[in-house]
Order: structure tokens, then C-alpha cells, then sequence
């Protein structure tokens, strides 16, 4: 079963040091009093000898873990107290799997410039033709103009366009 907790819960690597971390990662957060609602080890044993753990951490404000995660949107890597640590979004693998059946749209959409973003439950956001825009589905996509058709539409389309020799 999917966490209904997900979109609060990211993955990172690194120490117990966790509200200094979102601290220093998102300036905007020093003044706040940052309350996790849980913190723990993965249940997965350190990717490589020598690496730390990953640790999971949901905060108890949205609000607060999307600020820590636009502040670290495009950063590669972050040096905090003499560790390299990264900080990820934890999503399970139904959601990944749902992005993965979007990504005809999102490939399309960066391709036109288009900023989108994932809503929780699973949403894929953006704006088109001057109206915000919510979709679930390839199937919804298709029934906005100027989309790219449904992988296994094109295909077809493609063979039947195809000559006989």
C-alpha cells in the first residue's frame, strides 16, 4: 500500500543531524521550529562499505519539507559538517511506476519549456493553454490539443504509414 505520508517524506544519506541539516540547506527554515514526525534507518543495509545508511525523515509541516526541497532541487551534492550528504524525495515504487507511465507527457512538456510538477495522491500539474491543468492519465493528456499521442498509438500510427515494398 502506497504512504499517504509520502510527499512530507524524503530519503537522504547522512548523520543524526537532521534539523541542522534543513537548516543550513534551506536558509529559510533557520527561524522555524522544524518538527519531525518520525526519523529512521532504512530498511535497507549502506549502498557500499564506509557509506552511511540512508535515513528517512518526515516533517510534520509540508510546507516546510517543500522549501528544504526546492532549496536543494538542483544541487548535486551538499557539504554540511564534514559529510557529503543528498537529500532525496522518497516516493514507493507505485508512484515511480505512475511518473514512468507519464513520461511521454513530461518529455513533451520540457521540450516546449513547460513547467510541471507531481501533486499527491498522484497528479501531474501544469499549465496549458492558459489553464492550469491536472492529469492522472495518458488518456487525459490525449484529450488536451497538441499532445503527444499514446506510445503504443504512435506505433501503430507509424506501421500503417509504412509501405509495402
Amino acid at each position: 500500500m502506497q504512504s499517504r505520508t509520502e510527499k512530507e517524506t524524503c530519503r537522504m544519506g547522512g548523520e543524526d543531524f537532521v534539523v541542522r541539516l534543513f537548516q543550513h540547506v534551506a536558509p529559510a527554515l533557520k527561524d522555524q521550529n522544524i518538527i519531525l514526525d518520525r526519523t529512521h534507518r532504512a530498511d535497507h543495509p549502506a549502498r557500499s562499505p564506509g557509506q552511511a545508511q540512508d535515513i528517512l525523515t518526515c516533517l510534520h509541516y509540508y510546507r516546510q519539507w517543500e522549501t528544504m526541497m526546492a532549496a536543494v532541487l538542483n544541487q548535486t551534492s551538499i557539504e554540511f559538517e564534514g559529510h557529503r550528504v543528498g537529500l532525496f524525495q522518497d516516493s514507493s515504487m507505485l508512484t515511480l511506476q505512475r511518473c514512468e507511465t507519464l513520461r511521454p507527457v513530461t518529455d513533451f512538456l520540457r521540450e516546449k519549456g513547460i513547467r510541471y510538477k507531481w501533486g499527491h495522491p498522484f497528479h501531474l500539474h501544469f499549465v496549458w493553454q492558459n489553464e492550469t491543468r491536472s492529469i492522472r492519465t495518458l488518456e487525459e493528456a490525449q484529450s488536451l490539443d497538441g499532445m503527444p499521442p499514446h506510445p503504443g498509438e504512435q506505433a501503430q500510427q507509424s506501421a500503417s504509414q509504412e509501405q509495402p515494398r
